[in-house]
């Protein structure tokens, strides 16, 4: 939920009184809570603590757990274990309260049960695609007509927050720099906002002639058509945070879902992917072995064409497992 007309002291503490009442007067007892839209701790702390005074059940799915998160961005930074010690605390609060907390992973699971949410109230499910949207028969492919390619042209795309951890710095950019060396003739682009987009632009104004173009975040509605443009998804993620092995990214499951070819970070919560064959290709955190795979990819293509879309995971198969963990968990508190 989200409501920009209302200051802090209202979306701490009006709205979820509000909400509590008008719930409990249309007969619902149980909410959902998502990581998605609700990111303060303060907000969540009194959204959780109103709605269970008011009588009701309150899941919650973390997605991008807050404290882990945010330790992942400051990695290697010194002076924030204090900050991260009373975000976990105070999180620690929240789980307690909440009587259920949805994770993605196993290896989510795990983490946040390190950093004090209750075992015995945690459920893995995993939040992957929507496989209505993400099906390959509604999208045009357009993207390389909208940057000027020609359709025998190699691309190669990363979209996602531009934040520290995600490999733009330490993957990708030196990867299209030795691309570009290389004279492969992939082109690459970069799609999204957040606090290294500066950065990252003035890498590129720096270096002409880099086969690369930047776009600002695409909107969800346009993913499909992005994702499907693409010859290869790169999605690197730094192995070294605790965050980065408990998580596998969902434009992972956009990609599969369109017949995308993945390469990524192999990590404790992607290895499983695996299954899905010629999908996936694994490389180290660093440029050159992305670029190897990339090659390797980019070969693969030529010689076969796209590997088949994979519908394994869909946000409509996996809310049958919800719903399923819901009605067992309410029944049993009966």
């Amino acid at each position: 939920l989200r409501y920009p007309d209302l200051d802090i002291r209202g979306r701490t503490y009006l709205l979820p009184a509000y909400l509590a009442l008008r719930l409990r007067a249309a007969g619902i007892r149980t909410v959902w809570i998502s990581g998605w839209t609700l990111r303060s701790i303060p907000e969540l702390t009194w959204m959780v603590s109103i709605l269970k005074r008011a009588g009701l059940r309150v899941v919650f799915d973390p997605i991008d757990p807050i404290c882990e998160f945010l330790a992942a961005m400051r990695e290697g930074e010194e002076g924030n274990e204090a900050e991260d010690r009373v975000c976990i605390d105070r999180m620690r609060a929240v789980y307690q309260q909440c009587d259920l907390v949805m994770s993605v992973t196993p290896e989510l699971q795990e983490l946040l049960v390190s950093n004090g949410a209750p075992s015995d109230r945690m459920l893995t499910a995993r939040w992957t695609t929507d496989g209505e949207l993400f099906h390959p028969a509604r999208c045009g492919r357009s993207l390389k007509q909208r940057l000027g390619l020609s359709e025998d042209t190699f691309l190669a795309g990363w979209l996602g927050t531009m934040e520290p951890f995600k490999g733009l710095l330490e993957v990708i950019l030196p990867m299209i720099e030795e691309s570009a060396r290389n004279s492969d003739g992939i082109h690459f682009v970069i799609a999204g906002r957040g606090s290294l987009e500066p950065e990252v632009r003035k890498w590129i104004a720096a270096r002409d002639g880099l086969p690369v173009t930047v776009l600002p975040s695409i909107p969800y509605a346009e993913a499909p058509d992005f994702t499907a443009s693409l010859d290869a998804y790169l999605v690197p993620t730094n192995p070294k945070t605790m965050y980065a092995q408990s998580i596998c990214p969902i434009k992972c499951f956009d990609a599969l879902a369109m017949g995308t070819p993945l390469v990524l970070t192999r990590t404790r919560a992607t290895g499983f992917l695996t299954q899905y064959g010629k999908l996936v290709s694994f490389a180290d955190f660093t440029p050159h072995s992305f670029l190897e795979q990339l090659h390797r990819v980019r070969d693969m293509v030529r010689s076969e064409g796209r590997p088949a879309p994979c519908d394994g995971y869909s946000h409509q198969r996996v809310s049958v497992e919800m719903a399923d963990a819901l009605e067992n968990l309410f029944a049993s508190k009966k």
